[in-house]
């Protein structure tokens, strides 16, 4: 079973304090990396078993905090164990804080797929992404990003929407789209279901992820531009034609993925990193048992206990109630169902006229 990693090399570790971080409340200072021992017995593990393709998606916390010597380790290991012949794929999703010259012709040299995070223009974006002082850190990344764009490295983007910041959605859209001309970016959407915050004062509602979606694929329209790659739009796209989308958020199979924090202990997805999702410990254990055939489809029989509501739903297969960790606990309905719903039927009448 080829499931796809997410490694958490560095852990929570952060140069960030995101107000809406998964990690906010929890300890981001404190550095640490991934033991040499662990990512090697990772790689060769992972790759031995491993046919076709091998994808490897690198995050964090900040995992350029790794260091350059981790990532030039990694690529030498990759070499080293890749038995198979396998074609590897490398991913990593950054702040785009710490990306200098070096790093970027290290991406471009490997063909890593890069994923920043920026919320929009300055005003949204350093309203919750600041440094360790309080500092906005929109300018860093702008200045960043263009030097991507020089050096002809292909990269995409990641844009959270909270309460504070969905009514700039528009300006955010535009600056991103016109301004900095991105052709690929993917909405995050902030809500608490996952969180230990207190303060849940910024989590989205239905109605506002419903307006949040119509306005997003109203603008799309507007900007008739067929290299506009979004991805929320594309995944209701495949809901409207009943088509299992490909986004775990949006089928909600998160069987697909597993997460490697920095320590050896390996979770279901980087959204349900917690003691009570705990699959095993690859410094203790080999990778093959951790991932066994009956833990990945008890695990899947678990997720696709789906209420009644949602088997009777048109957009069943095109949903599957949504991301587990966005499911109430009480219901166990995707938080965000009637949203959803909306916003495939909306798009479903553009695409019959």
């Amino acid at each position: 079973m080829n499931l796809v990693p997410i490694i958490k090399v560095v852990g929570n570790y952060c140069n960030l304090k995101c107000s809406y971080c998964f990690y906010n409340e929890k300890i981001q200072n404190l550095k640490t990396v991934m033991p040499p021992e662990i990512l090697e017995k990772f790689i060769y593990e992972y790759l031995k078993d491993t046919k076709n393709i091998a994808r490897f998606i690198w995050h964090g916390g900040e995992p350029l905090l790794a260091g350059k010597p981790f990532f030039n380790t990694v690529i030498q290991l990759q070499k080293k164990y890749n038995q198979n012949n396998c074609t590897i794929e490398n991913s990593i999703q950054t702040n785009g804080t710490l990306l200098d010259n070096y790093w970027i012709k290290f991406f471009s040299e490997n063909n890593f797929k890069v994923g920043v995070s920026i919320d929009g223009d300055k005003s949204s974006h350093d309203f919750n992404r600041k440094n360790a002082k309080g500092k906005g850190t929109h300018d860093l990344i702008v200045r960043n990003i263009k030097k991507m764009r020089k050096a002809n490295l292909t990269f995409g983007t990641i844009l959270t929407v909270t309460k504070d910041t969905i009514e700039d959605f528009k300006n955010n859209f535009i600056f991103l789209v016109r301004e900095l001309r991105i052709n690929n970016f993917s909405i995050n959407l902030y809500d608490t279901s996952y969180y230990e915050f207190k303060d849940k004062s910024s989590a989205l509602s239905n109605e506002d992820v419903w307006l949040l979606y119509k306005e997003c694929i109203d603008l799309w329209l507007e900007e008739n531009n067929a290299n506009l790659k979004i991805r929320e739009i594309e995944n209701l796209a495949e809901a409207v034609k009943k088509i299992k989308p490909s986004c775990c958020y949006f089928n909600g199979n998160c069987s697909k993925f597993y997460c490697l924090n920095y320590d050896g202990t390996i979770f279901p997805c980087n959204r349900l990193s917690n003691q009570n999702n705990i699959r095993g410990d690859i410094s203790k254990q080999e990778l093959n048992k951790i991932l066994s055939v009956e833990t990945i489809n008890n695990f899947r029989k678990s997720v696709n206990l789906l209420p009644e509501e949602c088997m009777k739903c048109e957009w069943q297969q095109g949903c599957n109630n949504g991301c587990t960790s966005m499911r109430d606990p009480t219901t166990n309905k995707y938080i965000y169902c009637e949203a959803r719903k909306l916003s495939i039927n909306y798009l479903k009448k553009i695409i019959e006229n």
